[in-house]
């Protein structure tokens, strides 16, 4: 007598069902470098600010803002080397600088640079913590790093990270009609669900393998 299928699960049912067998797989520590695709543990939050300091935004030069203030177009002034910073984007200020001329908006001379507008105060400066206060939360927990995350964690100076080890599964076909595809026999009907079912495990950060 042939069998017959007795009873039919709704998609919900059978996915508890599934679920009913499952056991927590633990956690383990990677590093932040290794971490695109895998999921949190545990939320993530920033180790340090970013810049972590005063920095530039722009290539140019750095100056205090108050000796611009009478420049302009039709009366530019000279700032002596010693006045300024050849700076490029995201160095550090040094003390008394606070705002930054564009490369292009200044003409350098053997005594200094020629400037021809005034600068507001922390123009072309990026602030401590701009992108990132330390201490803030980065990345919630079970969420899966992406590419970008991984700048983000980094930026917020996180080295190291818990994430959820990746689950196993093993495919095993079955059926003597099936033959793999790379086999010699061309004849024989081609099993080639386990590579899609491989593909689409690996796509979804399992470690599978088949049998």
């Amino acid at each position: 007598m042939p069998k017959k299928f007795l009873k039919i699960l709704s998609k919900e049912d059978a996915l508890r069902e599934v679920l009913s067998f499952c056991q927590p797989i633990g956690v383990e520590t990677i590093p932040v470098r290794e971490g695109a695709g895998r999921v949190t543990a545990e939320p993530v939050f920033a180790e340090r600010s970013n810049p972590p300091f005063l920095c530039s935004a722009v290539d140019g030069y750095a100056v205090s803002f108050e000796k611009t203030v009478t420049a302009d177009v039709r009366s530019p002034i000279l700032i002596p080397y010693d006045d300024c910073q050849r700076i490029n984007t995201g160095e550090r200020l040094r003390q008394g600088f606070d705002a930054v001329f564009m490369i292009e908006d200044v003409e350098e001379r053997q005594e200094g640079i020629i400037v021809r507008r005034a600068l507001s105060l922390w123009e072309n400066v990026r602030m401590l913590g701009e992108d990132v206060i330390e201490g803030e939360l980065l990345l919630p927990p079970n969420h899966q790093i992406t590419p970008f995350d991984l700048g983000l964690l980094l930026a917020g100076g996180v080295k190291y990270v818990r994430v959820k080890k990746r689950p196993r599964a093993l495919f095993v076909p079955t059926g003597k009609e099936l033959s793999d595809p790379y086999d010699a026999d061309a004849l024989a009907m081609p099993e080639f669900n386990s590579y899609v079912a491989l593909s689409l495990l690996s796509e979804w950060g399992v470690l599978a393998e088949k049998s």
